[in-house]
């Protein structure tokens, strides 16, 4: 009988110790913006996944401290944005707690008020359970003078400290336990060389007859990355004129042209075409809007009927 009373004793020690066990093991994908435009000027966003698998007592609930501090890219002083870098250079971008620009991703071991989201994972009957919290992105607008490139910040060692417990009894804190994972991940970007132009209608007026020239102009305006170099040329036209000084504005009801050009300087010397390095315009980008005039001159000619005459000319921006 008193072998198996302490055989008794010594079953209670051991289930005693089995309902302290807890253990969490946990991934982050991190986020990637994939190829962006920052020269499109606006925000853009990406997401990233954090997922805890947790182990412990059946029915009991494991709380979770998913801290994440600045990064190796940095922070600006007030907390807000962090930085992803390509070398020297910054690019302004945080993470967020829910969809939009919402709650900051923060940490409660650093010394800025953001707070990371407290996730709980639910034990089941075999003392298992997971959990997964979406990780919500965004670059910032007004960075298209940043040159091509890939940005990167990463989350190693301290900047990324997950704690947890059981709850009620573990809270999320400065304090660190003795569980305190640190989960590597990162964020990166590249930045494309890329461009956006737009164009004015060169527009020649109303003329009763077309014995003597006219001129007029219109403007092209380019927004490229920082530092990419491109040309920009001009189509020949809808009517498939030879050359740049021969294209023709067309109307439709008479099959009557006239016969026009456009150039690249106001001395209407150097025909402007699309043939890059002979016609075209070439420049550098500084991130900024660049706008270049195209000189448009009708040259005299015999006079055609009465009508409306155009030509649909494509702008070819090349880098």
């Amino acid at each position: 009988m008193l072998l198996k009373a302490l055989s008794g004793l010594a079953l209670l020690i051991v289930l005693a110790g089995a309902a302290q066990a807890q253990s969490c093991s946990f991934s982050n994908t991190g986020v990637n913006f994939g190829n962006v435009n920052l020269a499109s000027g606006g925000f853009q966003s990406a997401t990233g996944t954090f997922t805890a698998d947790c182990s412990g007592t059946p029915g009991q609930t494991i709380r979770i401290c998913p801290n994440f501090n600045a990064g190796s890219g940095g922070i600006h002083p007030s907390g807000s944005p962090r930085i992803m870098s390509q070398g020297l250079i910054s690019l302004r971008y945080d993470m967020f707690r829910s969809n939009g620009v919402g709650q900051q991703w923060g940490s409660h071991t650093w010394g800025y008020s953001s707070r990371p989201p407290t996730m709980t994972v639910n034990l089941s009957g075999n003392g298992m359970g997971s959990a997964s919290q979406t990780i919500f992105s965004r670059l910032y607008n007004q960075q298209g003078a940043l040159p091509p490139g890939t940005y990167v910040s990463t989350f190693s060692g301290t900047h990324t400290q997950i704690d947890y417990g059981y709850a009620p009894g573990f809270t999320c804190g400065p304090t660190l336990s003795l569980r305190v994972q640190s989960v590597p991940f990162t964020v990166r970007a590249t930045n494309n060389s890329s461009c956006t132009v737009t164009a004015s209608d060169l527009d020649f007026g109303n003329h009763a007859n077309l014995s003597a020239p006219v001129q007029s102009s219109n403007t092209i305006t380019v927004t490229c990355t920082t530092g990419t170099q491109f040309d920009v040329g001009l189509s020949n036209g809808s009517s498939g004129a030879a050359n740049p000084a021969q294209r023709r504005m067309s109307n439709l009801a008479t099959q009557e042209q006239i016969v026009y050009g456009i150039y690249r300087d106001g001395q209407l010397t150097q025909h402007w075409g699309s043939t890059p390095g002979i016609d075209t315009v070439s420049s550098t980008s500084t991130g900024t809007a660049k706008t270049f005039t195209g000189y448009g001159r009708v040259p005299a000619q015999a006079t055609p009927s009465s009508q409306t005459y155009t030509d649909n000319i494509i702008v070819v921006v090349t880098y």
